[in-house]
């Protein structure tokens, strides 16, 4: 008999066993929402570094505390725009309400 930890899993769980089973047809509308919400998520997240990396381009190439003000003051706004928008529109990303009529819950 084989003392190897990876064998005695495999003769534990039935060779159909998944970590993840598949969802169920009325979870799906809620995989996808949660895939859309993460991948605009990231895309926000890329935009905000994107913007603080022009950030600090452009501080480096301040001539004096009067321009380092004025930068910070730009960026200040245009983050804040940026948040708003993107919470806006990730709060948008929503599953078909019908799934809540069709979930077993």
């Amino acid at each position: 008999m084989s003392t190897d930890p990876r064998e005695a899993r495999l003769l534990l769980a039935p060779p159909e066993a998944t970590a993840f089973p598949a969802s169920p047809d009325w979870a799906r509308p809620l995989t996808d929402a949660s895939s859309r919400f993460s991948g605009e998520f990231l895309k926000f997240a890329a935009s905000g570094l994107r913007t603080q990396a022009e950030f600090l381009h452009e501080l480096a190439s301040c001539k004096d505390l009067a321009d380092v003000f004025q930068l910070q003051i730009r960026f200040m706004q245009n983050t804040w725009e940026l948040c708003l928008t993107g919470a806006a529109h990730l709060s948008k990303i929503t599953p078909d309400n019908s799934v809540f009529a069709r979930s077993p819950l």
